[in-house]
């Protein structure tokens, strides 16, 4: 019993840690912006998403970055 609320706790701490992530790159990303304030030469939330999905799987990847996008 205590072993499945472990893992449910695990997977939305990873939806979480996901998502604020992203939002921290996309910030970034953001502020990297030169010209125009919507467009970047660098967007590094992209490199988080990928870097999720590697860690994560795709489900966990995945609902945290749409969670985000989303909010």
């Amino acid at each position: 019993m205590l072993d499945k609320v472990v893992k449910f706790f695990h997977k939305y701490y990873a939806y979480a840690l996901t998502a604020l992530l992203y939002f921290a790159a996309g910030d970034l990303g953001l502020r990297l912006a030169t010209i125009n304030h919507n467009v970047s030469p660098i967007w590094p939330a992209s490199g988080i998403a990928f870097i999720a999905y590697l860690i994560f799987g795709r489900s966990i990847a995945l609902v945290g970055i749409q969670g985000y996008a989303l909010w």
